[in-house]
């Protein structure tokens, strides 16, 4: 016998019965340690942090669940946080964890929107490889692992810089039908529950979904579709990851939701091919992305700036997109005179989104301890090229990105907040999974509350996080329980308001 208890949409674990004992099968996310059974009056009891989630019969195979029973994926990591502090921290933890604050566990309020999202991040582990692999299910002998058994992730250089086949990495091939070992390789395409420990982690993850999408291709081209490009096919394979991505924020109740994405090829082929299929979906609109950390390359950025034109141009993107792993602004960044500096990008970018009605500037900042300061600067950026142009705010919309790190003492950037009508985008499971903070606390709901500031709760990529909009609501109202109040205040926020 097995039950499968759901903790959320998107985390779960298996129940055994083996030889007259219960044991518990969490595919190596390590929320084993967090969860007890307990067998009272006739039935298995399940508790997670001493609360109690479900409950289940020995001769029956469902899975009954109590009120109020979902537990966040963020919850979740804030709670393994503490499993390698003393016994003394875990306890205190237990005993304050918002998880066993009674009364707020019910969603008050559901998001129409998710507005900061992006297109490889959008599915799961095993959503991402259940659409790669119904393409070619019955052409291949299953997902490629390498030597240890894990998804092929970056791939190397040959001595003549040459990128190196996919297939020479390639030792093994797992069959679908082996849940077990699926379910381990699903999750090298998120990020682990307790958190990764540097930024590759997510780069590897991402890799890897790349690669695979790379295999998916080759064998459809190979066995399908010899005359086809590798590119077309990809496109067709990027569409139908889109319109998984798009129906699982239907489910969720979202109305529309804006897609980051780098590749402009891409972006221009998926909407070709999708056609007038998205009104099957929701409404959405793609933000061209950039990685800040390419800036020092004048091609990447003479190539980006070019990109962004004739996308706006032709209508296929809303905005941009400034992001990938955040270090400190440099006094270089804030030279206007200097080609490859955020100031020189920001002079040119802003007045062109400024040229296009409901455009969108995103910009990652604050995301974690080491980059408090760029909020500001940033701001400081945009104010400086507004006064040059004369540009009439709110156009384009300013959003911040995560917004975490700041100095809170600063009484200019709340000022610069409101005079440039920023929006913040909190994404608080991200910021758990990246490691960038430990505490639920430490996201700031409630500084941003109080003075006013708009805030939108986002998931930054839920697939990969392990989260949905309906969790980050309920992660922003244990923090501060007036963000359902808030969030629908925000509706009424000009670049936020969802499309109809």
């Amino acid at each position: 016998m097995k039950w499968r208890v759901n903790l959320n949409e998107t985390t779960y674990f298996d129940v055994y019965l083996v030889d007259d004992q219960l044991v518990i099968n969490d595919y190596q996310l390590g929320i084993k340690k967090l969860i007890n059974l307990s067998y009272e009056n006739g039935r298995v009891e399940i508790s997670f942090l001493k609360k109690k989630i479900a409950y289940f019969s020995l001769d029956l195979e469902d899975v009954k669940y109590f009120n109020n029973s979902l537990v966040t994926s963020t919850e979740i990591r804030n709670a393994l946080e503490f499993i390698t502090k003393s016994e003394q921290d875990y306890d205190d933890y237990i005993r304050n964890a918002a998880i066993l604050r009674k009364g707020e566990d019910t969603i008050q309020y559901s998001p129409e929107t998710e507005l900061h999202t992006h297109f490889m991040e959008m599915l799961s582990g095993e959503q991402f490889i259940d659409v790669l692999f119904s393409f070619v299910n019955d052409l291949c002998d299953g997902i490629p692992v390498d030597v240890n058994g894990h998804l092929i992730g970056f791939l190397g250089k040959d001595d003549s810089g040459n990128r190196i086949p996919m297939e020479q990495y390639i030792t093994d091939y797992i069959p679908l039908d082996n849940k077990e070992i699926v379910n381990r390789l699903v999750q090298e395409l998120e990020l682990p529950m307790n958190g990764q420990s540097d930024f590759s982690h997510l780069s590897t993850a991402l890799s890897k979904r790349n690669n695979l999408i790379d295999f998916v291709a080759k064998i459809l081209k190979q066995k399908k579709y010899p005359d086809e490009t590798i590119g077309n096919i990809k496109a067709v394979i990027n569409v139908s990851l889109l319109k998984k991505s798009l129906e699982v924020l239907k489910e969720a109740g979202i109305v529309y939701t804006e897609i980051s994405y780098s590749n402009d090829s891409t972006i221009k082929k998926m909407l070709a091919l999708l056609g007038d299929d998205y009104k099957d979906y929701i409404d959405f609109s793609i933000l061209l992305s950039a990685n800040r950390n390419s800036f020092n390359n004048p091609t990447y950025v003479s190539e980006t700036k070019k990109n962004l034109r004739k996308l706006l141009e032709k209508g296929l993107v809303r905005g941009f997109d400034l992001m990938g792993e955040e270090l400190p602004l440099s006094v270089n960044d804030f030279d206007f005179n200097l080609s490859t500096s955020y100031a020189s990008f920001i002079d040119y970018v802003v007045p062109l989104l400024s040229k296009y009605d409901d455009s969108v500037l995103r910009l990652h900042m604050g995301e974690n301890q080491r980059s408090q300061t760029n909020p500001l600067g940033s701001l400081k950026v945009i104010k400086e090229v507004v006064k040059k142009y004369g540009l009439v705010i709110p156009l384009p919309y300013i959003r911040l990105g995560h917004a975490v790190f700041f100095d809170r003492e600063n009484i200019e950037y709340e000022k610069l907040l409101k005079e440039l009508k920023v929006v913040i985008e909190i994404n608080a499971s991200s910021n758990f999974s990246l490691s960038n903070v430990r505490l639920l606390e430490d996201i700031p709901y409630k500084w941003y509350r109080d003075r006013g500031i708009p805030i939108v709760l986002a998931t930054d990529g839920g697939g990969v996080y392990r989260t949905s909009p309906k969790q980050e609501v309920l992660v922003g109202q244990k923090t501060d329980e007036r963000v359902p109040l808030f969030l629908e205040e925000s509706e009424q926020v000009e670049g936020v308001k969802p499309k109809r």
